[in-house]
């Protein structure tokens, strides 16, 4: 069963990074630049990862011994997959609801504190500094307006 899920989610994927891309190339010379440069890989990461899902029939999850050193397989079950991938839904539903500098922030410390069980002041500091970084080399630096979200347009 949990092949098949992955399976179905690696479809989804697929599906859905074609779609962009399709999308993409409808763009400007310059406006589809970017986002073909994250869809490129985006989409042959999910080709590969669609024919290792669908060749692999053994052990739902295989995991390498100790001294194997050559083997990328990774003993993660498909539900903490999924649970990242509810993450970065979040992120972009916070994206468009607040802007990205904002949601950025406020991500970033909710991952910290819930996810990753740091503590409120490293939070803190990793969150603001990230958005502070972003923010001096995309907007002072290339000077490229970032979205400002639909709550602060």
């Amino acid at each position: 069963m949990e092949r098949k899920l992955e399976r179905l989610f690696t479809w989804f994927l697929l599906f859905f990074f074609l779609v962009l891309f399709v999308t993409t190339w409808q763009y400007g010379a310059k406006a589809r630049l970017a986002p073909l440069v994250f869809l490129t890989p985006a989409l042959v990461l999910t080709v590969v990862c669609l024919f290792r899902v669908s060749r692999i029939k053994h052990s739902p999850f295989p995991v390498a011994e100790e001294g194997e050193g050559d083997s990328f397989e990774v003993d993660a079950p498909f539900g903490e997959e999924v649970k990242m991938m509810v993450w970065f839904v979040l992120f972009a539903l916070l994206i468009w609801l607040v802007g990205f500098l904002v949601a950025t922030f406020v991500f970033m410390m909710v991952y910290l504190r819930l996810w990753a069980r740091e503590g409120w002041v490293l939070s803190m500091i990793l969150a603001l500094s990230s958005t502070l970084f972003i923010y001096l080399v995309v907007e002072v630096g290339f000077k490229i307006i970032l979205y400002r979200g639909w709550i602060f347009s």
